[in-house]
């Protein structure tokens, strides 16, 4: 995430003129990219003999069952790439941290996971840390002409929703990798970023090309601009490489 926060903050000149990095879209397309390699991943390793005797057959119905915790990654994705915008990466990283909240709740109620004391103890420990956090964050002073508490708030509500629907994505990939399924991880993450790739590619990033906002020609996020900040900066480029290897 600090690969994301300093190509937000990186600056190059588009169709129009030389503006920040602010495409929230472009990024997140790049990180289901990276979800995606892990296909060409599996391909390799089907290529030794051990891997293949061990891996099971991948019926066409869990290729489509991935699809929802593709969307619950994707909408997740969005989210914090665009709270992240608004937030400094530690405060965002620390925010993070909830998402075991969720999730845990989560298993609690639809996998009838039980958990002892000292899980509740820790889950509460979590929510008490996480609150003087937020609050602190609003509240802090900033300097004149950085985002102000009403872009602070929106970015930490951003961060937590994001968590949440996370939450419900990390729960449902532990039914999918469960007996009788027959899903690797290694697959299922491969699967998500194709299912993730082909909607954003398809029909997200054409969408934000329609709505009114303040990227180059008046609209949400521009991609014709976007590629061309990438022809022109070296540094642009090189951390969304980056960011594709991380993922």
């Amino acid at each position: 995430y600090t690969i994301m926060k300093t190509l937000y903050q990186s600056s190059a000149t588009g169709i129009m003129t030389s503006h920040l990095f602010l495409k929230p879209g472009f990024v997140t397309t790049i990180t289901f990219l990276g979800m995606l390699l892990s296909v060409m991943a599996h391909g390799i390793l089907m290529c030794f003999k051990s891997y293949r005797k061990a891996a099971k057959p991948i019926p066409i119905k869990l290729v489509f069952m991935v699809a929802i915790p593709a969307v619950c990654e994707l909408t997740g994705s969005g989210l914090q790439n665009i709270a992240l915008v608004y937030t400094p990466v530690s405060i965002f990283q620390i925010l993070k941290g909830s998402v075991l909240i969720f999730s845990a709740l989560f298993r609690r109620i639809f996998l009838r996971k039980k958990f002892s004391d000292s899980n509740w103890i820790g889950l509460c420990l979590c929510v008490f840390a996480l609150i003087p956090v937020g609050i602190s964050h609003i509240l802090s002073k900033r300097e004149p002409g950085r985002v102000g508490s009403a872009e602070i708030a929106l970015g930490l509500g951003l961060v937590l929703a994001a968590q949440l629907i996370r939450g419900s994505q990390f729960v449902i990939e532990e039914y999918l990798l469960k007996p009788p399924h027959t899903l690797s991880p290694l697959v299922m993450i491969g699967v998500e970023g194709f299912w993730g790739t082909l909607l954003l590619v398809s029909f997200i990033l054409p969408l934000l090309q329609h709505i009114p906002g303040s990227d180059a020609g008046g609209v949400m996020e521009n991609t014709m601009d976007t590629f061309e900040m990438l022809h022109n900066s070296g540094l642009i480029m090189a951390l969304c490489v980056g960011l594709l290897v991380a993922f």
